[in-house]
């Protein structure tokens, strides 16, 4: 299979599967609201538990992130200032995703067009970049008719990370309760979730 064909195949994976995590992010966001109120209604008891302990469990956690913050900055205080970091030792940036966000830039950053039509596309593609998500600077380049034939062996692997991480994050969330709620085909499922809900935090 040619590289071009490689790359068409991969934007098209790419963007299939950033539809899917937009759907799946939706609903799951939908039946959270949907399952809280479902276990505020049946279960009014143990919903005020769930969400006490929620809420001292938020608590501290902030005075945990609170006491890590204070730590860090006497630690900080304590260490020299490291030696400046030299051209050499800066790492290599991959000349293809230099190459890709510099073409995007040429058609989306307002200096260059004059406007702040694509202000949005590049932003996100300086967060692509920055990332180093050669599947997100290609599906940008695609927007805009911007074409790249011909990527390297390490282009082409990191591609296939990008695409392959964004799966399994749509895999993880098709894991939680929410999306389980989702599937949940008859009542007594649905009333299992909340059981399950319960046990897990220790309220039954």
């Amino acid at each position: 299979m040619s590289n071009k064909i490689r790359i068409k195949k991969s934007i098209l994976q790419y963007g299939y599967l950033k539809l899917e995590k937009q759907e799946v992010d939706i609903i799951c966001e939908n039946m959270e609201k949907e399952m809280r109120d479902y276990f505020e209604k049946n279960f009014p008891s143990q919903f005020k538990k769930f969400n006490e302990l929620k809420q001292r469990q938020m608590e501290e956690h902030i005075q945990a992130h609170i006491k890590d913050e204070k730590n860090q900055d006497k630690i900080n205080e304590d260490k020299e200032q490291p030696p400046t970091e030299s051209i050499k030792d800066r790492p290599k940036i991959n000349p293809d995703i230099k190459k890709m966000y510099r073409k995007i830039v040429e058609y989306s950053h307002p200096d260059k067009i004059g406007n702040n039509n694509n202000s949005q596309v590049f932003s996100d593609a300086a967060e692509a970049y920055k990332t180093k998500n050669v599947a997100k600077l290609l599906d940008i380049a695609s927007s805009l008719n911007i074409e790249f034939t011909a990527l390297s062996k390490e282009t082409m692997s990191q591609l296939e990370k990008n695409i392959s991480l964004l799966n399994e994050v749509i895999i993880n969330k098709k894991s939680t309760t929410a999306w389980q709620w989702h599937k949940a085909e008859d009542e007594e499922t649905k009333v299992n979730i909340i059981m399950h809900i319960l046990n897990c935090e220790g309220i039954i």
